[in-house]
């Protein structure tokens, strides 16, 4: 992809008491945003649905500026 990656960020992971069971959803939340051309930020987005870990895109925004690519910010929760 002709991709420029402008931002990534993770949030703190809440952590609760440890209890003798395991946790069965553990997940972070996670914003990235992307620059490039619209095909390829279309391709980015449903590889990234694709993903081998459990996603799941909250929300997608996409900004037009005055080159001829867009962007792409993307705020998701990735389950471990």
């Amino acid at each position: 992809y002709a991709l420029e990656i402008t931002n990534i960020q993770t949030f703190p992971v809440e952590l609760t008491k440890q209890s003798t069971q395991l946790a069965t959803d553990t997940s972070f939340a996670f914003t990235i945003s992307v620059d490039g051309p619209p095909d390829d930020l279309q391709a980015f987005v449903l590889a990234l649905a694709k993903f081998d870990r459990v996603v799941r895109i909250e929300s997608i925004t996409l900004s037009n500026d005055e080159k001829s690519s867009l962007t792409v910010r993307q705020i998701g929760r990735a389950h471990v």
